[in-house]
């Protein structure tokens, strides 16, 4: 597989999901939050959020949902967030968030998130 080329930008701070519009009522906290941009291979952000959500089922994570901005679940103790961003004909820029107590492991989940998105192909229609 080829490796994905990530752009990460690393925020330490305590983060109420709610402020930032990313989540509905309930706001979450953590020490950290981790996220990082990347290009998916497709120009749909339907397909983008379907290998969003095929890549959280394939990497074990727990409490898949989709929903109309985000796909969402938790693996290890890391809440993640991935949101699709469509640019006309351009490749969808993927931006994959992730929260934890711990940013070494919201570092690590949302890398190894990125890799397995970036890496994914569509071979029959999409």
């Amino acid at each position: 597989m080829r490796s994905v080329r990530l752009r990460p930008l690393v925020i330490r701070s305590v983060l109420t999901v709610a402020a930032l519009g990313l989540a509905t009522a309930t706001p979450a906290q953590a020490a950290a939050l981790y996220f990082l941009r990347l290009e998916v291979k497709s120009s749909s952000e339907a397909v983008c959020y379907r290998f969003a959500q095929d890549t959280a089922r394939s990497l074990g994570y727990a409490n898949v949902r989709r929903g109309p901005l985000e796909v969402a679940g938790e693996k290890s103790g890391v809440y993640v967030s991935t949101t699709c961003v469509g640019r006309g004909s351009a490749r969808v820029m993927a931006v994959v968030m992730a929260t934890s107590d711990s940013f070494p492991a919201a570092r690590q989940i949302a890398t190894e998130f990125a890799n397995r998105l970036g890496g994914m192909i569509c071979i029959d229609t999409c």
